[in-house]
């Protein structure tokens, strides 16, 4: 059982950490499209995602800390897949300030 939970957790790992990567590479990309003629903002989507994950990393210890690894990873992606349902509907919505 807790090799099986092993592999679980790590192919679950590598899914969600394909999450930054995307952010970094798509983000300027999307910035870039849903602003106007001035694209000076473009990558401040990059920057809250990097501002976002240093802000986050001791609240997201703590709450594993307290929870476990199981429930505490849990948490994080429950957080991590509201983040992209709100960047998605900022860019049906094409709100450059929704999705920064």
């Amino acid at each position: 059982e807790a090799r099986r939970t092993a592999l679980i957790l790590a192919a679950s790992q590598a899914i969600i950490g394909s999450a930054a990567p995307i952010a970094i590479s798509v983000g300027g990309l999307a910035g870039h499209y849903l602003l106007g003629s001035d694209k000076s903002l473009a990558t401040a989507p990059i920057t809250g995602f990097n501002v976002g994950v240093a802000l986050g990393a001791l609240p997201a210890a703590a709450i594993i800390r307290r929870l476990g690894q199981r429930d505490g990873f849990m948490t994080g992606t429950i957080v991590t897949a509201l983040g992209g349902l709100i960047a998605t509907l900022a860019l049906f919505q094409a709100s450059f300030w929704l999705f920064a």
